[in-house]
């Protein structure tokens, strides 16, 4: 349940853009942030709404830039949320919802970190794990390997996180 000061930061900014006041409800949009990730995480679904907010406020100041980064932010806080809770799907060996969950974290990384980063790695070991967990084994080792290119690409072959995906991949082939 959001705090009374998290909710009613939003409904102030809510208020104040009604009104025009775009500055004054980006600060108030601005101080909902920052309590919403001192209180829930930088990688709750309530920060993410908070800054999708403002990205409406900074296109209507005309600050275009500013809000493509804000929107960035966003996307990135939905994916890392996405990832936790199909973590905890599977944990409760809830392997369909938790697939769909990292498939939706794998989108969104694509689409806004691109194919070559390491959140993107770590998007396809997550859904090469749980593929692997319902024996879907060839499909795993599909993004697995895509996992280990990345992480080749990005961090070379001595990396500790490429070290990681070289022995998943050897346990998917073993198995």
């Amino acid at each position: 349940m959001p705090s009374t000061l998290f909710s009613s930061q939003i409904a102030r900014a809510t208020l104040l853009q009604a009104e025009g006041d775009h500055e004054a409800a980006l600060q108030s949009l601005q101080e909902a942030a920052n309590q919403a990730a001192a209180e829930y995480g930088s990688d709750d679904n309530r920060l993410a709404v908070v800054l999708e907010q403002q990205v409406g406020v900074l296109r209507a100041l005309g600050r275009h830039r500013q809000a493509e980064d804000v929107l960035q932010q966003a996307t990135g806080v939905r994916m890392k949320n996405a990832r936790q809770s199909g973590r905890a799907l599977e944990a409760q060996q809830k392997y369909d919802e938790a697939e769909q969950l990292f498939r939706e974290a794998l989108a969104i990384s694509e689409r806004v970190y691109g194919d070559q980063h390491r959140e993107t790695a770590t998007c396809l070991d997550n859904l090469a794990t749980c593929l692997r967990k319902q024996g879907r084994y060839v499909d795993a080792v599909t993004f697995c390997s895509r996992s280990l290119e990345v992480r080749e690409a990005i961090l070379g072959k001595k990396h500790a996180h490429t070290a990681t995906s070289y022995s998943n991949l050897g346990f998917l082939y073993r198995t």
